[in-house]
Formats: C-alpha cells, structure tokens, sequence
C-alpha cells in the first residue's frame, strides 16, 4: 500500500499564525515599538459623557461628591422668573441621576408641591458642599434678595425642612453664594481659635462688600460672622489647620488680594490681606481658589487686558508659610494653549500635592476671528470643553496635559459675559456664568457642562430674547492619567468606542425617585439596539409587569420608556407610552425629534425643558411595536424605528452619542404639547429610572458592551487560541 503523502495547508496555518500574533499585539505591542505606539500614560482621556436630568436643564451646574457614600451630587437654577432650581444625585458611580423632589412620601409633585430642591423662593444661584461625615448642605437664591437653605444626610432620600430665608438680617441685595465647611479630621490638630460645635458651615456673597454668615446646623444662615473688604465674587476655601476662610477680592487698580478670615471662639471672622502678584487681575467672572493637600493655594482665572493673553486661562500659587499665611504667590502662569484661542469660565479643584485640575470653555476661534467683541461675537465658532491637569504645580515647572474633554464642541456662537445685563446686550445666556470640576476618592475628576449644541429653542428660530441651545447638564469623568489624590497612573473603567446596549441595576427605579419604593414594571434591566432592513431596532427589558403599573404606581395617568440620544447636533428619541392600568395593546410606540419648553427670567427667555413629543405634533410618528411578557420576571419592550424617522437633512454623521433609557411618570401624555403653563408649574414627567449612557454606531454591527478591563483579558486569549488552533492544524498535518 503506498505511503500516504502529508495534506499541507500552509495558507491555513500562517492565516492561523498571524491572527494569533495580531490579537496579541492588540494588546502587547513589541517592546522596542511601545514607546512610539502608546499614548503618554499621564494624558487624560474621558469616558462617555452621562446626561443628569433628561427632563430639566440649566445653566451654571454645579457638582460636589460626597466623601462618606460616593454619592454624585449636582445642582443649578431654572431662573428667577421660575423661582425654582434643580438637585439631581447619582447614587451608581454616576452612571444615572435622580432628582430630589423635597417631599416626605411617594407624592407626585402637582402645581401647589412642585418637584423643587428647596419648597422655597428660588431659582437664582445654587451651591453644594459636604462635610467629612456626608451630610449635604444646598442653598439657593430668591430674586437677588435672601436665599432658602436645605440638606440631607441621606444622598436626597430625606431633606430637612427648607429655610425660606437663610440670610442675616442685615443683607441687602444679595448674589452669587458661596459655601464653605470648617470640620477637620481630627488628626489634624487644628490651631483655630473657633471652640463651638462642628462642622460650621460658611456662606459668603457679593452684598456690597464679600459677607459671610454662618451656621451650625446648615439651614439658619442668619448670623453675619463677617465682610471682606472688596466686592469681587469669587469661590471660597476653608482651611481645616487654621479654621481661616480665605477667597480672592479686589484691590486698588485692579490688583486682586488675598481675604484671610481668621476666626475668633465664636467662629466669627477679622479679615486682613495679602497682595498677589502684580498682573494677578480678578479676571473675567470668577476667579477660582483651591487648595491641595499640602494646604498650597491655587488661584485660577482668566486673565484680562490686550493680546495676545487675553481670555486665557492662568493660575497662580502660594505654600501656606511657617506662619500659616500665604504671601509668597508665584508668578502667573498661563495654562491654556491652542486650539484654546480664546477661553471663558475657568474651574479649578487640587488634590495631592502640585496636582491642579483646571477645566473651561474654549474656542479654535482667535480674537482676529472674533473682534473685539471677543466671546460674545455671533461668528459662528465653536466651543469645546477643555481640561488641562497640571503636574507638579507647586514648582517653577508645572507640567500641563491639556486635553478636549467633550466628545463634540459642546456651544455655538456667543456666551455673554454680562449677566443680567445679557437681556439688554441681547446675547446668549443659557449656560449662564460657570460650570465646575470636582475631584471624588478614586482621584478622578469629574466635570460637569452644559451642553448647547442641539440649538434647541421653542420656535422655529434664534431670537434676541430667547436664544438657542438647551443647556443639557452633562458630567464627563476620567478615563485615564492620573490619580489626583496620589499621582499613580488610572486604569480605564469604560470605553467610548461603540457598543450595542447595555445592562442597568436591578431595584433602582423608586417612587419617589430618591428614597422611595422600587417599581418593578420600571426597573429596566436591559437595554439593546441593532439595524435591520433600515430600522433602528430597539430592545428594552425591564423586571416584569407593564408600564401601566408604573404610571399606577405614581398615582399618574400615563407612563413612558424613553431612549433617547444625539446624532450630530441633533436630539432624538424612540418610547412607548401606556395609560394607567391599559393592557399591552394599549401602548403608543413614537419616535422623532427631541423639543423643548422655554420660560423666561431676568436675563431673558430660554429652554427650560425637554419634551419627548408623540404624535399628532410635528416631527414625531408612530412607529411598530411590541410587547412580550411570556418569560417569568421581566417584560420586554421592541420598538421598531425607521432610520429616516429619527434623521433630517445634514445628518451625515452615523454615531449616535449618549444613547440611555429612561423611565417617567407622567400627569400628561406625551402626545399633547408639553405647553409653557404646565412647565412653569412643573407638572412634567417625573424621572424614576434610567440607564448609563453609550455609544451606537449605525453604519455597522456596534460591538458587543463588554467592559474595558476584560478587553485586556479577552484579547490575549483570542490570540492564544487563535495561535493554538493554527498549531493543531500543523500538528494533525503531520499526522495524516
């Protein structure tokens, strides 16, 4: 019998070989290649952006994290002309957010128990601040004239009974609060002079002069505990050594000082002043104050005078001294670069010693581009969110690792810089005056924007008093660079690439939205998109029953699944709606463009609220959907949506950005206008679920959603069994 020749597959075998090689080097490039294949592991990068409040916008956000909890709070104001402000609170690493409707039980809030942060006068400015044992401490200001006062030390589930004026008796017009916390670990040894209870909690303002009250219970704000000379509005710090309060004002020629507030038993402040450099401006609106853990001061802002340094962003820094003061500030140092042409509204906040996060708005746009009205020009340029996290700071040689934070450029055309004056000027106010970063335990730094590029506006067009652009409050954290406690290099959490869905904590769609009774019909444990035969087919799970029950269950007439997201600069959505106690057939699948409802305030009108339109409006049709409840324990949602329906001219892009479901209960169904009367009241979807954001990719199949860190264990063993597989073709070619 001959001898059977061996089968050869050489092409199967160096196929075998060379994918295993290249799944390996996904992940393991060569050694000599490293170097010039990797990224600088100390350059941020930033992870999908998630919306706060689907529902409610604003401008001027603010965000602090609770030290004890982790706990994500953020908050802003409406207007004055609504006299009501929002508090939204992320309790999953800020995946989601809720917000807090200040009632006692499982009430839907109605026109007389509106859904606010403080059942008080309101709606003007908002601050937050904790102190080390997680307690929240929230204010807000009425009308220019006194502030209302609230906090909870449970992340919103409960909140004490508002104070509608938390203001000394002796405030006049009052603006722009503040707040500090005095309550050392007590390791610290504290030198402060202050003997009474704490933590103490400080509020300063612009009332002619820097004023700053203060209390201990962090509702009665009624004590004046002292005033800075010089009206400069700018962000405090307290000084857990020493008890000082400390923030920038204003001095002859321009020059900005140092305020030391050295407190006395009571914990009443005597200010006096320490000169900043010459140049040391106070800037264009606020001028930041920070603090590392060293106690090294840092003062941000954005300088003023002539090109080319002008609307830059600088920072300046001084140790605290061997006599707890600090004098010995550095010379300024400019720390925004092109693209960031022209920059506004700086944020700073410091962590371990000579690391300084700072973040702003900038533009590519160069005051030869804009003219002389620099910012507030109508030339079309787009803005970005830019983060810039120095190292080494506190040096001669600070480090920076400038970055673009947001996905897209994030506004369009002016930001007015004067106020409440911008009704006069006619300019676009809706992100109002700042925006922030904070920093939580795991050293990441979290900021939180508006996002205006959708240019919504109710109408058909800009006009010169209700501008364009919802001011989406969104929060971006940090992918990679560094730990800003401890300077150690971050591993990322997620990936921004495209993906197919994503999956949601089960128990967390309460009624009340914070600390109430989990719904299950609600509960959404899935969520997942694909493209088929020209649809965007949507497939949405949630823990059993139907929304029905949801809108039962909050007392309402109506409940909705919304997904929604942004394609372009352009928002959409897909839901189905269903009356209470309707069975499966009675559901309203729609889908179409994003709306809003704009009110009006003090510096004009603008959008206040984003309406999820149905049918009969414009811009919406209905499209199929099903329905499947047959598997024990959850009930699955399938909406079928024609790509042309959720697309219009322009849209070329094929990525469609922060994609999340949302549960609401509901007084109105959504296929009736959303009108102003109903908005002013704030009787609008109540938020009670919702998912963390992604990204989708139509053009094809998006990945499936797997976390990051298992890419780096999945990768290595595709390639060795890959690489395995292109052995036991060589080894069964031998043996045939």
């Amino acid at each position: 019998m001959p001898k059977r020749r061996p089968v050869r597959r050489p092409r199967l075998l160096a196929a075998g070989l060379a994918l295993g090689v290249a799944a390996l080097a996904l992940v393991a490039p060569p050694a000599s290649a490293r170097t010039a294949a990797l990224p600088d592991p100390a350059t941020p990068t930033f992870g999908v952006p998630r919306v706060v409040d689907p529902i409610h916008v604003y401008g001027e956000p603010d965000i602090a994290v609770n030290p004890k909890t982790g706990a994500i709070h953020a908050s802003g104001p409406q207007g004055t002309g609504t006299q009501r402000s929002i508090w939204n609170i992320s309790v999953d690493n800020g995946d989601s957010y809720r917000i807090v409707q200040n009632l006692p039980v499982s009430t839907y809030p109605t026109a007389a128990v509106p859904t606010k942060s403080a059942i008080a006068l309101g709606g003007g400015d908002t601050d937050i601040v904790f102190d080390r044992a997680g307690k929240a401490y929230f204010t807000d200001l009425a009308a220019l004239l006194c502030f209302s006062s609230t906090n909870t030390a449970d992340d919103g589930a409960t909140t004490a009974p508002a104070n509608p004026r938390a203001c000394p008796t002796e405030a006049a017009t009052d603006d722009r609060q503040w707040m500090g916390v005095f309550d050392p670990i007590p390791g610290d040894q504290t030198v402060s002079a202050y003997t009474g209870s704490k933590p103490l909690v400080y509020m300063s303002w612009n009332g002619g002069s820097h004023k700053v009250a203060s209390s201990t219970d962090g509702l009665d704000y009624s004590h004046l505990a002292g005033a800075a000379a010089g009206s400069l509005s700018a962000y405090p710090v307290v000084d857990q050594h020493t008890g000082d309060f400390l923030v920038p004002v204003s001095g002859s020629g321009g020059r900005t000082r140092l305020a030391v507030g050295v407190p006395n038993a009571s914990g009443d402040l005597t200010f006096h002043y320490n000169n900043m450099p010459l140049g040391t401006t106070r800037g264009t609106l606020f001028p930041i104050l920070t603090q590392d853990t060293a106690r090294n001061l840092y003062m941000v802002y954005i300088k003023e005078g002539s090109a080319p340094t002008q609307w830059q962003a600088w920072y300046t820094w001084a140790p605290p001294g061997d006599d707890n003061e600090w004098k010995d500030w550095s010379t300024p140092v400019q720390i925004s670069a092109p693209p960031a042409n022209v920059n506004v509204f700086p944020w700073a906040k410091a962590g371990g010693p000579g690391i300084l996060n700072v973040a702003w708005y900038g533009t590519e746009a160069t005051l030869d581009d804009l003219g002389t009205a620099g910012p507030s020009a109508r030339a079309g340029q787009a803005w970005n969110l830019f983060f810039n996290q120095v190292t080494s700071a506190n040096s001669s040689a600070p480090v920076s690792h400038q970055v673009v934070a947001s996905p897209h450029p994030m506004h369009y055309n002016d930001i007015c810089l004067q106020g409440t004056g911008c009704i006069t000027g006619q300019g676009n106010r809706n992100m109002a005056d700042f925006f922030m970063v904070t920093l939580g335990s795991d050293g990441r730094a979290r900021i939180v924007y508006d996002d205006t590029s959708n240019a919504l506006v109710q109408g058909v067009q800009d006009t010169a008093a209700d501008h364009q652009g919802a001011a989406l409050v969104t929060v971006v954290t940090q992918n990679t660079g560094i730990n800003s406690w401890t300077g150690e290099t971050l591993s990322p959490t997620e990936t921004t690439q495209p993906v197919n869905g994503t999956s949601d904590p089960g128990g967390d769609a309460l009624f009340k939205p914070l600390g109430g009774t989990n719904v299950p019909s609600a509960d959404i444990k899935d969520l997942r998109l694909s493209i088929a035969g020209g649809n965007i087919v949507i497939t949405a799970t949630t823990a059993g029953g139907l929304l029905s029950d949801a809108a039962k269950a909050g007392g309402v007439p109506f409940a909705e699944l919304v997904v929604r997201w942004q394609r372009g600069n352009t928002l959409y959505h897909a839901a189905v709606e269903m009356p209470a106690g309707a069975p499966a057939a009675g559901a309203l699948f729609f889908a179409g463009q994003t709306k809003s409802v704009d009110l009006c305030s003090v510096s004009g009108c603008k959008p206040n609220y984003l309406v999820y339109n149905a049918p009969p409006q414009l811009d919406t049709s209905r499209v199929n959907g099903s329905i499947n409840t047959t598997v024990p324990g959850q009930t699955t949602y399938n909406i079928t949506v024609p790509l042309s329906a959720v697309s219009k001219v322009g849209d070329a892009s094929s990525l469609y950005e922060e994609v999340m479901a949302f549960v609401t209960v509901s007084p109105v169904s959504y296929a009736k206008p959303q009108d102003n009367a109903l908005a002013f009241a704030d009787e609008v979807p109540l938020q009670i679920e919702g998912t963390r954001t992604f990204n989708f990719k139509t053009g094809a199949e998006a990945a499936p959603d797997v976390p990051e860190a298992a890419l780096v264990t999945l990768l290595p063993m595709l390639g060795l069994l890959v690489l395995g597989a292109g052995y036991a073709l060589r080894r069964r070619d031998r043996l045939a």
